[in-house]
């Protein structure tokens, strides 16, 4: 094909990719105006604050404690309050063992900084199941933590 009629066929269709980009455009600003209409799901959280202590009924380091002693047993805490066998227990005293990773994608673990304590914070679709699901994670979590003997206490402060 030479020059002459590739210039003969851009400026026959030269509209057409033109029309496209147009088309184009127009799709996605309707599509994102349906898309900001719709409301969002509610979404409902329920936290639960655990005091992490190194000893039963102790809730300042005794003599003898290393500084880093609390900070390491919370971070390890919370690292359990995350693992797959917490949520696999709480999804059993929930009755949905197949949601074992939805319930550990709705848990958020937060460490606040100068104190003794964990949040565990959780969102479900409806006040009450998200209820259940932070009493089944601390649940889960003292089951857990027994049975794998860590040291430690934390007992639930407010939920």
């Amino acid at each position: 094909m030479d020059a002459a009629r590739y210039v003969s066929l851009v400026r026959r269709w030269w509209w057409l990719p033109m029309l496209g980009a147009v088309m184009t455009v127009a799709a996605y600003g309707v599509t994102s105006r349906l898309r900001d209409r719709a409301p969002d799901a509610p979404v409902y959280r329920a936290t639960a604050t655990l005091v992490v202590s190194l000893r039963e009924g102790e809730y300042a380091p005794a003599e003898g404690d290393l500084p880093g002693d609390l900070d390491r047993l919370r971070s390890t805490y919370a690292q359990i309050l995350r693992s797959e066998p917490v949520a696999e227990r709480a999804a059993l005293e929930l009755g949905e063992p197949d949601l074992s990773d939805a319930v550990r994608r709705a848990v958020v673990v937060s460490i606040p900084e100068h104190s003794q304590l964990l949040e565990v914070t959780v969102v479900g679709s409806s006040p009450e199941r998200a209820e259940r699901l932070a009493g089944a994670m601390v649940w889960a979590f003292a089951a857990v933590r027994d049975a794998r003997d860590v040291p430690g206490v934390a007992p639930v402060l407010a939920r």
